[in-house]
């Protein structure tokens, strides 16, 4: 795995060799002692994040190398170092845009520094991660797509401007796309920040925290100021994921944000302001979390000033082809040939499970097996993908009055391959479980999962209970 690589520029040699030392092996370094050399060496390398001394005896000082990185990359991430504790020093650095500033006392670079670094490259990976992503389902930001359908949505999203956006649709279709797209229409160079957060399983508590950050000793190990995401986020966009998930005093946390734009960090009574736009994503049906009292209404009617559907994969096959041959040319390397009728078993197939994200894995299975091969065959195709290759039978004498005979389950997997044996156990389950109940909803709830992801599982294998 590739380490972050950290510049250190201090005339100290002590004091490069000693951060080197309290880090440990988590990082990649390059050294510099003065400010040229910190221009040459930020320039020439791909660094992820850099620390300063303020003062240097022979150049210019750490305030104009800050200056300088920022000017080239407003969203570096920078550490200030000083052998002065002066509030004047670090409110300058903060100023110019440094991520922290830090006296060089050695409690204070032993306690602090790491503790911070790991912060600031943490919150950076996880919106690197969601570019990272999607490169996978988009072409220079955009999502590769062949119906008109989708052809709107980037339409509305270019004519809506700078106001929040609301983007609904099933898991896999490609949301978090569709947010760093609708980033990117705004964004000079690609310098808007776009920041994140999963709003699954946070506690109030942690919500505060991660949303507006805290002052140093708020609580127990909070040993610096850190700012939050809707500050990381100022002038850019917050994307919200997974909003139907979050929790009901957390909703209220967020309307508040909403209303004004203003917060506070924990611990810390000054009320200060962010200007970033919200952008939300949920797989659920947010209307009728409303209805069931689980989500603010008001909260609602906030998030939405735009609100963009994606409709899931099956209800726009003309954009499987584009899709698929986007990722054989990323996996293969090149726009490899393929037989036809592998398009058609996709084009034939619901992707009711994974949309997008699901057609993405079965073209990287696919590519894999074909490596060795000048053209990708239908037997390389999973064969879960591909009923033909499977044989029910040996399934059906799997199942025997809704319990899986384990008799010989080693030899039917390997005839039929894991995921297509799966598959077919799934369906006879569903079949005999069906057989058994008078409707779909008594069934969801004597299994104990929800309605809409029984219905899908019944689609999918072409079940039908006669009362609904």
């Amino acid at each position: 795995m590739i380490k972050p690589l950290i510049l250190i520029v201090d005339d100290d040699e002590i004091i490069r060799s000693s951060v080197i030392h309290i880090l440990g092996e988590k990082y990649d370094f390059i050294e510099a002692d003065d400010f040229e050399s910190g221009i040459r060496a930020y320039s020439g390398n791909d660094i992820s994040l850099s620390i300063l001394d303020i003062e240097f005896e022979k150049s210019k000082n750490g305030i104009d190398l800050l200056k300088e990185i920022k000017k080239a990359d407003s969203q570096a991430h920078v550490i200030m170092l000083s052998s002065f504790t002066d509030i004047g020093r670090a409110i300058t650095s903060m100023k110019n845009g440094a991520s922290d500033y830090i006296p060089k006392t050695s409690e204070s670079i032993e306690q602090e520094l790491g503790f911070r670094i790991e912060q600031i490259l943490e919150r950076d990976m996880e919106s690197r991660a969601l570019r990272s992503s999607a490169n996978f389902q988009c072409e220079n930001n955009m999502l590769v797509f062949g119906s008109d359908k989708l052809k709107t949505i980037f339409e509305e999203i270019k004519s809506v401007g700078n106001i929040r956006i609301l983007i609904e649709g099933e898991t896999g279709t490609g949301k978090t796309p569709v947010a760093i797209y609708a980033n990117s229409v705004l964004s000079e160079k690609g310098k808007r920040p776009f920041v994140s957060i999963n709003c699954a399983g946070l506690t109030k508590e942690r919500f505060q925290d991660q949303m507006f950050g805290h002052k140093k000793g708020a609580y127990t190990g909070s040993v610096n100021d850190i700012p939050g995401l809707v500050e990381l986020a100022k002038g850019g966009d917050l994307f919200l994921d997974e909003i139907g998930d979050l929790a009901p005093d957390c909703q209220a946390e967020l309307l508040t944000f909403l209303d004004n734009g203003e917060f506070r960090r924990l611990g810390d009574p000054v009320t200060r302001r962010s200007d970033c736009r919200i952008i939300a994503a949920t797989n659920v049906n947010l209307k009728e979390r409303v209805q069931e009292g689980r989500f603010r209404k008001d909260l609602y009617s906030r998030l939405q000033q735009c609100r963009i559907y994606i409709p899931p994969l099956r209800e726009r096959k003309e954009d499987i082809r584009p899709v698929m041959e986007h990722y054989i040319r990323f996996y293969c390397g090149y726009p490899k040939p393929y037989r036809e009728g592998i398009y058609d078993l996709y084009h034939g197939f619901d992707w009711e499970e994974g949309n997008v994200r699901e057609l993405r894995d079965a073209v990287h299975y696919m590519c894999q097996k074909a490596r060795n091969s000048d053209v990708i065959e239908l037997e390389h195709v999973n064969s879960n993908y591909s009923p033909g290759y499977a044989s029910e039978k040996s399934v059906n004498e799997a199942v025997s009055d809704g319990q899986i005979v384990l008799k010989d389950l080693g030899d039917r997997v390997r005839e039929n391959g894991f995921e297509n044996y799966m598959s077919l156990v799934e369906r006879e389950v569903l079949l005999k479980l069906c057989a058994d109940q008078k409707s779909s909803r008594s069934l969801a709830g004597s299994i104990n999962i929800s309605s809409a992801t029984l219905h899908r599982k019944l689609r999918k294998h072409n079940i039908r209970i006669l009362k609904i």
